[in-house]
């Protein structure tokens, strides 16, 4: 545990199976099935056609331009193992301020906030979308088992609680979510295999002898119908795909991460994408029948594909299905369970998720382009605490909003404005020096604005106070800072940053 005289740092505890299981967390088969399934099913063209027989050859192509990009991720990874938390908003300003010519760098912050702030957003607006399903997921096994709905006041609720069980793992440290993201891949891949075999053995043995099937191969599954309808699939596809690059926020948590962060990239797209993905998407289309019915809005009822794309959980009616004909009507069971397994699944998503983004965010926040308070730091377990700040840490919220979103430029002795008589240090809340002393033993969160407080302020680093590869001058005549992280953009120890 920290102590004074032991600032929090980040020290690399990933190996190449920790990298991987975070960022195939992220992409969870186990999850997106269910989720996806119906949308894909109810996939039409411009024209009204349905394009719901092209599922399985939209994720091909899906998965085709997804490794095109992890390639790129991990040759990135591989050239910039520094990059800490910063991934791709590092990335891309290395891009330009690496060129030759000096008329790309001006282009160099532009790069990267844009590329930032994309990733930013997309990153926190994931779990909440996340945590909005699970919801809905639990509102619906909850139907299933009573035949009552929740409230939508008792879903949110469930959905606040799902938000906090999950930030709370998350501010444990990044060993305990991948122990977390571990457990949860291995019960969702054993869980799609499982059911995959029953789809197929379903349509092996032909339970009834009276199918009607929606194909009428297995070429027939997998086959382009039209190429209206695969782009279509691609684009829904492509969204169940992503979560690949995850890891390379990782690197300052990762031991050698120029040789496991590249891995992890493609290793995390084979088994979840490669894998689980085209043969879980094989059985279930393979498997669609006239015995799977559902009614729709016109109180008529559909078979088949058009069952699926009508059923608010199709892949729950096809559990029932094969456990009613398979396992002596255990259908209910099986699909309750098999919806356990994918609340395990989003709670494994959204945990891989929230972590990329408050690493993120932290890395923008110390390169001075986001709010300073964002840049938070777990005492304990050294991990960005922007989703885990404890009510013991004291701060004054006037002179806190005074400078969020402000990096005033002051000399180390000069006072903060508007606060005369002050330090630019006195920046958190009148702590004495033995009782920040007793909250960095207690494990608190660490507000890294004070080097006097953490030792070494912002150069909360793991190799040392050496000058970052990017505190050079950049195209547009401002110095490029860096991103304070582990071996990157650490401020000259005369000079503290605001």
């Amino acid at each position: 545990m920290p102590t004074a005289t032991e600032p929090p740092s980040v020290k690399p505890s990933l190996g190449l199976t920790g990298a991987t299981m975070n960022a195939m967390a992220l992409i969870a088969p186990g999850a997106f099935l269910w989720t996806t399934f119906q949308l894909q099913a109810a996939a039409a063209a411009p024209s009204g056609a349905s394009v719901g027989s092209d599922t399985w050859a939209g994720i091909g192509l899906a998965l085709i331009l997804a490794f095109l990009s992890a390639i790129s991720y991990a040759e990135l990874a591989k050239l910039y193992p520094e990059a800490g938390f910063g991934s791709t908003y590092y990335f891309a300003e290395k891009a330009f301020l690496d060129r030759e010519t000096s008329a790309h760098h001006r282009w160099a912050r532009l790069a990267k906030l844009v590329t930032g702030w994309a990733a930013h957003l997309y990153y926190w607006a994931y779990p909440g979308v996340m945590v909005a399903f699970v919801a809905t997921l639990i509102g619906y096994i909850y139907n299933q088992v009573t035949g009552n709905n929740l409230s939508n006041t008792t879903l949110t609720l469930i959905a606040i609680v799902f938000a906090i069980v999950t930030g709370f793992i998350a501010s444990r440290g990044v060993t305990g979510s991948t122990l977390t993201a571990g457990v949860i891949n291995v019960i969702q891949l054993i869980t799609l295999v499982g059911f995959s075999v029953m789809a197929i053995v379903y349509r092996s043995t032909n339970p009834g002898g009276n199918n009607a099937w929606t194909f009428s191969s297995a070429w027939d599954v997998i086959k382009p119908h039209s190429v209206t309808g695969v782009l279509i699939q691609s684009t829904i596809a492509i969204l169940i795909l992503v979560g690949f690059e995850s890891c390379t926020a990782l690197a300052a948590e990762t031991k050698d991460p120029k040789r496991n962060i590249p891995r992890a990239v493609i290793l995390s797209l084979v088994i979840q994408g490669l894998f689980a993905y085209l043969f879980e998407y094989f059985a279930a289309g393979y498997m669609l029948s006239d015995q799977l019915t559902t009614t729709d809005a016109n109180k008529q009822v559909v078979t088949g594909l058009t069952a699926a794309a009508t059923s608010s959980a199709p892949l729950g009616d096809m559990s029932i299905l094969l456990g009613n004909r398979l396992l002596n009507g255990l259908g209910f069971g099986l699909m309750i369970s098999i919806a356990v397994t994918v609340v395990l699944a989003l709670i494994g998503t959204t945990l891989s998720c929230m972590n990329t983004a408050a690493r993120v965010t932290y890395a923008m926040s110390k390169d001075e382009e986001m709010p300073e308070i964002l840049g938070l730091l777990h005492g304990q377990f050294a991990t960005p605490a922007l989703h885990a700040v404890r009510p013991d840490l004291r701060v004054d919220p006037h002179r806190v909003w005074r400078r969020a979103g402000l990096a005033f430029r002051q000399a180390p002795d000069r006072a903060v404005a508007g606060t005369p008589g002050e330090s630019r240090h006195a920046r958190v809340d009148h702590l004495s020096v033995r009782d920040r002393q007793r909250r960095l033993q207690e494990g608190g969160v660490h507000l890294l604005w004070d080097r006097r407080w953490v030792g070494g302020g912002e150069c909360d680093l793991l190799h040392g106070k050496r000058q970052g590869p990017r505190d050079r001058p950049a195209g547009d005549g401002r110095r490029s800072k860096g991103v304070t992280m582990p071996g990157h953009g650490c401020a000259p120890q005369g000079r503290p940053r605001g």
